[in-house]
Parts: structure tokens; sequence; C-alpha cells
């Protein structure tokens, strides 16, 4: 009787036969293998397979690369605000730049891994695969330890990189290290290898929670923490360095610059390629396209110095791409821009764009080049101009001249763009037809006319003053002054306001407008203060500068 219970039970323990790969006869997957791959060899379907998955992750890079660019135009977008205190329109962002880094910058980045995890989820029935979950943890923390690492390695020996803004930073790396100790909480010691309704609503809040944590540390709401100030953002720069080169640029403009026009100079300068912008060049590369990498920029002043053009004609470059110098030859020749941008102040008079050749330099070649408007129009604010630039052999360098128009008016800053076409070599040469010359990438400048004209800033003397108590009753003269610019008439409107002195017993009341014509800098407000026979003490009114008015 034992022998045969133990028989059946050894009969109905049998181990069920094991599931075929994939790949294999009887193997399926979502989309493929199909039933008549069966018969072909091995190596020829890991061939095929390994052309498509390239493909694959070509597309995604380009929808992705879409995506980005999207969310880059969402994010980027601005606002003009009228500021009371300085009685000027400024312009911000309308997304805290913290807050757009970490949510739809971070979709996009990530978009590829989750909308991977999502279609095997919903598709196994919710049930984890081999790939969502592992891809969206191992993505998170290769960025978490392998960028870092090769961004740490990567800096030049003698050099330093600093975090700009500490306070966010502290916080999202807290929540990155608490999101992998959360994944053990809930897979592990909650509810092992399950992952219930309530623990996926609550990770799911976390993220909302992240976000308001760091706008807060963002604002310096926290203890010991200042507001991140994102006013003026030059990628690439400390604020030693920033310092640095606005002290460069008031030198050379001999300190006659206002911080709003630097600024300007600086931003125009400091432009980079963004994410998306990085990504397609990185896509490039891996097809086989032309490359499209950025310089290598020196830090500190002498980056400061290097990185503008000093003399008469006071232009700051912006050197955004350079053509690959592997791509040239003893016979074929490659004209463009050496910049991709340049930013010159409306007084400079001149702006010289340089042209440069690369590859064959044993011919005389030429190339034409003319001017277009943009929001800058020809005759009022730069000479239109049109003709040839003529490459002797071995020069490699060219200058297109043109003329600035400065006028006293107060307008934005605005640009018009030089092309270059026809580049040929030049007739005359023996061995004409064995040379060939073309234009590079960028066959086009833009050219930013930043107005000085400034209409100034409309301020008091001194922020308060103090009069002894009159005998009679008397006129105080209030001063307004006129600063950083005097191009046009502006105005504003005055008045007075009661504090512990009262209108009509103590002073008279008073308002009107003020107006400064051209090139004037001062204004007086006249106020009458009565006798009243106060002793020993002190009372205060006020005067408000407001409704400024637009130079006309």
């Amino acid at each position: 009787m034992a022998v045969r219970v133990l028989q059946a039970a050894t009969q109905n323990i049998t181990a069920p036969e094991p599931a075929p790969r994939i790949c294999r006869r009887g193997g399926s997957g979502l989309f493929m293998p199909r039933e008549y791959e069966q018969e072909w060899p091995d190596g020829l379907r890991a061939f095929i397979y390994l052309i498509f998955l390239a493909w694959c992750f070509l597309g995604v890079m380009v929808v992705t690369n879409v995506f980005m660019a999207s969310i880059e135009k969402i994010t980027s977008a601005k606002i003009r605000v009228f500021d009371k205190k300085t009685n000027r329109h400024q312009t911000h962002l309308i997304w805290n730049p913290s807050i757009a880094n970490l949510s739809l910058m971070a979709l996009g980045s990530s978009a590829p891994e989750i909308l991977l995890s999502v279609i095997e989820i919903v598709s196994g029935d919710f049930f984890s695969g081999a790939l969502g979950p592992s891809t969206i943890v191992g993505s998170a923390a290769f960025n978490l330890f392998g960028i870092i690492a090769v961004c740490i390695a990567a800096i030049p020996e003698g050099e330093a990189r600093y975090i700009k803004e500490v306070q966010v930073y502290v916080v999202t790396a807290t929540f990155s290290i608490f999101a992998y100790l959360w994944l053990i909480v809930i897979l592990v010691l909650s509810t092992p290898d399950v992952v219930e309704v309530w623990e996926g609503v609550l990770t799911f809040l976390f993220f909302p929670i992240l976000l308001i944590v760091a706008y807060m540390a963002d604002r310096g709401m926290f203890p010991g923490t200042t507001p991140l100030d994102h006013s003026v953002q030059i990628q690439g720069m400390t604020k030693d360095e920033l310092a640095e080169r606005k002290a460069a640029l008031q030198k050379e403009y001999g300190g006659k610059v206002t911080e709003e026009q630097i600024i300007k100079l600086l931003q125009v300068e400091g432009q980079a390629k963004n994410y998306a912008s990085n990504k397609i060049a990185a896509r490039r590369r891996l097809m086989g396209g032309k490359r499209a990498t950025p310089v290598k920029r020196p830090s500190g002043l002498q980056r400061a110095l290097s990185a503008m053009t000093f003399g008469r004609n006071k232009v700051v470059p912006v050197d955004e791409g350079k053509k690959d110098e592997n791509e040239s030859s003893e016979t074929t020749a490659c004209i463009e821009f050496k910049m991709i941008k340049v930013a010159v102040l409306e007084s400079a008079g001149r702006v010289e764009c340089v042209v440069r050749r690369d590859g064959a330099l044993d011919h005389a070649m030429t190339v034409d080049y003319k001017t277009e408007e943009g929001s800058a129009k020809e005759g009022s604010d730069y000479d239109r101009a049109v003709g040839s630039l003529t490459f002797e052999k071995g020069e490699m360098e060219k200058a297109i001249s043109i003329k600035i128009i400065d006028d006293v008016a107060f307008e934005e800053d605005e640009e018009f763009y030089i092309v270059l076409e026809n580049a040929q070599v030049a007739s005359g040469n023996e061995d004409k037809n064995d040379v060939k010359c073309a234009l590079g990438a960028l066959k086009k400048i833009t050219v930013v006319i930043i107005d000085d004209d400034m209409p100034g800033v409309m301020a008091f003397e001194k922020d308060s003053m103090a009069i002894a108590e009159p005998e009679n009753d008397t006129t105080v003269d209030i001063t307004v002054i006129r600063k950083d610019g005097s191009a046009g008439k502006i105005g504003c409107n005055f008045r007075t306001e009661n504090g512990t002195a009262v209108a009509g017993i103590d002073y008279e009341e008073s308002s009107g407008t003020l107006e400064f014509e051209e090139g004037e800098m001062t204004k007086t407000i006249k106020v009458g203060v009565k006798a009243k026979g106060r002793y020993d003490r002190t009372e205060f009114f006020r005067v408000i500068l407001d409704e400024a008015q637009a130079p006309g």
C-alpha cells in the first residue's frame, strides 16, 4: 500500500515542460517572430533583427527629439511684467526653471523608457515584464552613478566645476536615493513582488511632493537658503566668471555700458546648444552625417577676453559650431562663416563678420555675399551690402564689413542676416576642374544690433531728505534725476502722500507731471511746507513717482 501511494504521488508532481524560447518554434512575442521565419538560418535572422532594432532605436530617437524640442518651446516661454519699483517692463520665464527640469524636461528625456514599460505592463495583464521596469530603474541608476562619474572624470586637470543650484540639487539627490529605498519597501518588505493600488497611488503622489519641495528650495523658503536668481543665465559660467566677464566688457567700453547692455551682450555670446541640439548632433554622428560639435572654450578671465573682439568694432561673437576639420582635403575647400551669430552695439559704427576657408589653400577662390533684412531694416539700421570675397592662394580668412547706423531713438534689439552664395574656384587656375569648392553649414550669420540709446531711469536723487522746522511757510526742492540713458523724451507723474504729516496742515498737497526732454538729466519738484511751531517732534510725508511714460 505504501508503495502504491508513493507511485501515485510521483505521477501527480510531474514537472511541466518549459515554454519554448521566443525565437524558437512555438515561441512568440508581442509582434515577432513570424511562423515563416523558423526555417531561416539563425545567423540571417540575427542580422535582420539587429538591423531592425537599430532602425527602431533611430525612430525612437527622432520622435524623442521632436518631443523634446516641443517641451523646450513650452518651458522657454516668457512674459513681460511691469515692475512698479523700477517703472519698467521686465521679461520673466513663465516656467520656473527648476520645475521645468523636474517635470516636462524629465518626462521628455525618459519618454522611451516610460512608454516601453507602459506597453509591456498593459499587454501583459499588469504583470511586470523583462524589459519595462528594469529599463526605467537601470536608466535612473545609470544617470545617478554612470553619468555623474563621467562628468567628474571628464574635468581637465587643474580645472573645477561647481554645482550652481546646490539647494535644489540636494532636494533632487535626496529624492533619488529615497526612490530606491522606497522600491525596497514596496517590493520586498510590504508586499513582496506585488505592487498594491495604494502603493502605486502613494508613489505617484511623491512626484508633486518633489516639485513642491524643489520649488520651495528654489525660492529660498527653507532656513539658511536664499532665492535663486534666474534673471541672468549664461550657460557654463560661474558667478566669478560672470563677474570677470562683466568687468572685461566695462573696460572695453570705457565704463559707459549699462548693466542691461552687458547682460544682453553676455546672453548673445553665451548662447549654447540646448538638450535637443546635442541629441540631434549625436544622431548625426551615429548615422554618419555631418558633425555638429560645440567648440571647447577656456575658462576664467582668459575665456572672457578671448570670447570678444576688442577694438573699434566692439563685437561679441558666438561660436555655436564649427566644421569638422577632417572633412577637408587638398582638393576640396569649404567656405563658411566663422561664427553663427555676432552681437554689436548700435554705436559701434561697423560690424565685421569673418568668413573662413578650410581645405584646399593652393587655389584662389571666390564667394558672393549679401545682406538680408530681419527685424533690422536696410537704410535705417544698417547699410545694404552686396559683394564678393576673393581668397588668394594660402589665404584662410576674409572679413565682411557692414556699416551700422546709429540713431538717438530708443528701440528694441534688432537683427539682420548676411548670406554666402556661389562659392567657386576663381577663374585663371589651370587645374580648376580638379578642385572643388562648396559652402559649409554656416553659410548664414545673424547680426544682433543691441540698442544703446537708452531712455534712462527716473529716480530721486536722495532716498530721503530732512529739513529743519521753518519759522515761516517755505518751499522744498526735491530733485529727480535721469540715469542710465538720456535718449528721447520721457516723463512720469508725481504725487505726495501722507505719513505722520498731513496734507493741508503740515504741508501742501502736490501732484503733477515731469517731462524730461532729449538729453535733460534733472527735474525739480517743489513742495510747500507749513510753519506749525512743532516742538521736539519729527513728522514725515512721501513723494511718489509713478506711471512712467515711454520715450516719444
